[in-house]
């Protein structure tokens, strides 16, 4: 089950984690297996960290002794918390006792060496965050003899991927560029072939992070181009933390496109159903296309009409350019807030069943694009239909909460349709992508200022 667990939490199906997470953790309690319970509990700690809530990781750690993964599962959390004295100090007091390189970590190798191996790939991040280069050199040269590898623990309930990433890291760290981007390449290829998005777009997003210092004549581009692909399956995957830190850096890169840059002549962007009613017509930069009609198309051109304006979701669910939830009538339709006979419903209520009706239906598109992804030989993008359904069905599950429905809703639906401008128009989706800000409230916010006809 705990293996079960880490599988579905590389795949980037969170919630399947948990679940396989807490009935492992039950029946280690119940047999009265302190390593396994153990084991459950650096698991939850890894996954709350990949959820963004390293506060509720810290409280998983805190119930780790002496075992294995523990020290270096509690300095990553430490780093993540910004309490780095601390994370150093846990490094250092590793460091100094370990007594020499990891052994190789085969499947015939002892559980101890395939547990300090993780360990040390685990403390390799760290130190590429905290150390001075004498101590990243050292973990690099602990690390290089198994960067074919991927770090796992015995148990199986902790896996930090290939350990080229690790390498990637750390010769970051030490400055030498040409070799970290060498290793973050192979990273790349042995996070896809295992069908590990997560561990995949962690890559992405720290390859660009060097390709952005290193600065050759195609870095940045590539950069934009890698967080873009980490943007995409964090925001799939519900990682909104780590999207977001993506897509800060990719608005920044919009800066070069000529709407950008001052005093040059500025086109009439257009954004508007066309005028024979089949589908929409768009022109950014010049460049005109035409599209035909999906979910969200609308919600965007409410966003562009209204530069730097918020709306809130439930506003653009139920298909109101008005703010306020309260006010949210379609125009030409029915109060939405009565049913068929006439009796006043809950806004919330109308909100929630809006919701449910957005989301049953992306889970009905889903089913189908990893059946076609599955049959293209596409495992990646079958993994991210498979971790976007785990997603939507644990919102589904909850009772009670209506406006993180219609976050969920809101969101993928103005995703889906950026997807849909980026097929036909890359230079408008790349825009898009980057100047729209969805949650609660939702905004376009583009670099510079941008106008449009809708």
């Amino acid at each position: 089950m705990l293996r079960e667990a880490t599988t579905a939490l590389v795949a980037g199906r969170l919630n399947a984690c948990e679940r396989c997470n807490r009935e492992a953790a039950a029946l280690s309690r119940a047999a009265g297996d302190r390593a396994g319970f153990h084991a459950c509990t650096v698991q939850l700690a890894l996954l709350r960290r990949e959820q963004g809530r390293p506060a509720e990781a810290e409280l998983a750690a805190r119930e780790l002794g002496p075992g294995v993964g523990a020290t270096a599962v509690r300095a990553a959390i430490l780093v993540d918390l910004g309490r780095d004295s601390e994370a150093w100090a846990e490094l250092t007091t590793w460091s100094t006792e370990e007594d020499g390189a990891p052994a190789a970590a085969t499947e015939d190798d002892d559980d101890n060496d395939r547990d300090r191996l993780a360990e040390t790939a685990l403390f390799g991040e760290v130190a590429a965050v905290l150390a001075d280069n004498a101590v990243a050199r050292s973990l690099y040269e602990r690390l290089l003899p198994y960067e074919d590898r991927f770090a796992y623990d015995s148990a199986g309930g902790a896996c930090h991927g290939s350990i080229s990433r690790q390498l990637g890291l750390l010769a970051h760290r030490i400055d030498e560029w040409e070799v970290a981007r060498g290793h973050f390449e192979a990273a790349v290829t042995a996070h896809a072939e295992a069908v590990a998005p997560i561990l995949l777009a962690h890559t992405y997003r720290q390859y660009a992070a060097l390709l952005r210092v290193r600065g050759g004549p195609t870095d940045w581009d590539r950069a934009v181009e890698l967080l873009a692909a980490a943007e995409e399956i964090y925001r799939r995957l519900g990682i909104g933390w780590l999207a977001s830190q993506c897509q800060s850096v990719l608005a920044r890169s919009d800066l070069t496109d000529a709407a950008a840059i001052p005093g040059a002549p500025r086109a009439v962007n257009v954004f508007r159903r066309r005028s024979d009613g089949d589908g929409w017509l768009v022109r950014y930069n010049g460049s005109e296309a035409k599209l035909d009609d999906e979910r969200g198309l609308q919600d965007l051109a409410h966003l562009l009409v209204r530069s730097a304006q918020s709306l809130h979701v439930a506003d653009l669910l139920l298909g109101s350019a008005r703010q306020g939830v309260g006010t949210a009538a379609t125009t030409g339709v029915a109060s939405p807030w009565r049913s068929g006979g006439g009796a006043r419903l809950h806004p919330l209520a109308v909100l929630d069943g809006a919701a449910r009706q957005e989301h049953r239906a992306r889970l009905s598109d889903l089913g189908a694009e990893a059946d076609r992804a599955r049959r293209g030989r596409e495992p990646i993008s079958a993994a991210l239909a498979e971790g976007e359904r785990d997603l939507i069905e644990a919102l589904l599950a909850q009772e009670g909460d209506s406006l993180e429905l219609a976050r969920e809703a809101v969101s993928t639906r103005i995703r889906i349709g950026v997807d849909t401008v980026e097929r036909v128009h890359p230079e408008l989706g790349r825009h898009l992508r980057r100047s729209i800000r969805t949650g609660t409230f939702c905004s376009y916010e583009p670099p510079s200022r941008t106008t449009w006809e809708t």
